[in-house]
């Protein structure tokens, strides 16, 4: 099968690249790193204009993962434009210029807001930053996309991936990194918003590929939660990252701080998993401790 992966050389694309080019699947990839190209993939420019589409008119399949996913970026009409209008282009450009007949994208948990956990793909979403609002929107049009198009499309609600791979991001990796790398650089004392008791999912990389690679074999056009049904508190999560990381468990102090931009944080991410087990086959293989586990020890090997 020919796969089109966009941000291919990002922190998720490069992941599911690697894994379909490693199934023995013909792959190309967009993005803004070229020195992160999985060996053995087709690179194009990081946007798509000016793409020769006879170079993609034999894709029968799409990873969009490319997108804006700084949620502290306040730009709505940027927000949209990366993306909304940018995968409504692509879609689009996929149905008239090639073979794709399958479609599988990024969406995000970000879309409930605070809304009543556990959340579920049937709930009234309520978004509470321009990020979301962009992720919320493609949802309704994807859908619409696969019953005018009589298509296969899939769009999978992560929720804080994380793993080997996402340093390059900064300060938009996930809070796990973040704080591995504080604690692995020696720094005695990490902050978090008070008082520490807010409750997030995280789910490990290794799982979100096998979701995708799920739904590359599904029949359908649905939305799926990508997530673990299991949230941690943050005061959790430090002590986890302790007890990984550190001989003293105790030796990591937290600082409690005020969060700035209290309107628009999700204070309890928890999802309910029952729908992409049921229907999509999935089932996260990796709890927090084993995740974290192994993500420390192949980011050193």
């Amino acid at each position: 099968m020919i796969a089109l992966v966009t941000g291919g050389t990002g922190f998720v694309g490069s992941h599911i690249a690697r894994t379909l080019l490693e199934q023995g699947h013909e792959v190309i990839v967009t993005g803004s790193c070229p020195e992160r190209i999985p060996r053995g993939a087709k690179f194009l420019p990081h946007c798509l204009n000016g793409v020769d589409w006879r170079d993609l008119e034999k894709v029968e399949v799409l990873f969009h993962q490319a997108a804006n996913n700084n949620t502290l970026d306040f730009n709505h009409k940027q927000m949209m434009r990366a993306n909304f209008y940018a995968a409504c282009d692509l879609f689009l450009a996929l149905i008239h210029h090639s073979e794709c007949d399958k479609f599988i994208y990024a969406s995000s948990t970000a879309v409930y807001g605070n809304g009543q956990v556990p959340f579920s793909e049937n709930d009234k979403p309520r978004p509470l930053n321009s990020y979301a609002m962009s992720k919320l929107r493609f949802d309704q049009y994807a859908m619409e996309f696969a019953k005018r198009y009589n298509v296969n499309v899939v769009g999978l609600r992560y929720c804080n991936v994380y793993g080997c791979g996402e340093d390059h991001k900064g300060h938009r990796a996930s809070m796990i990194t973040q704080l591995a790398n504080k604690i692995k650089n020696g720094e005695k004392e990490v902050c978090l918003f008070k008082d520490g008791s807010q409750r997030r999912e995280w789910i490990y990389i290794k799982d979100v590929v096998e979701a995708n690679m799920l739904a590359m074999q599904f029949q359908g056009s649905e939305i799926f939660n990508c997530a673990t049904g299991n949230p941690y508190t943050f005061n959790e999560i430090i002590a986890l990252l302790n007890t990984c990381l550190c001989e003293d468990k105790n030796e990591i102090d937290v600082k409690y701080i005020d969060n700035p931009k209290p309107e628009i944080f999700q204070n309890n991410i928890e999802t309910n998993m029952s729908k992409s087990q049921e229907i999509l086959g999935f089932a996260p293989k990796y709890d927090l401790n084993a995740g974290i586990r192994d993500y420390l020890i192949n980011e050193q090997s």
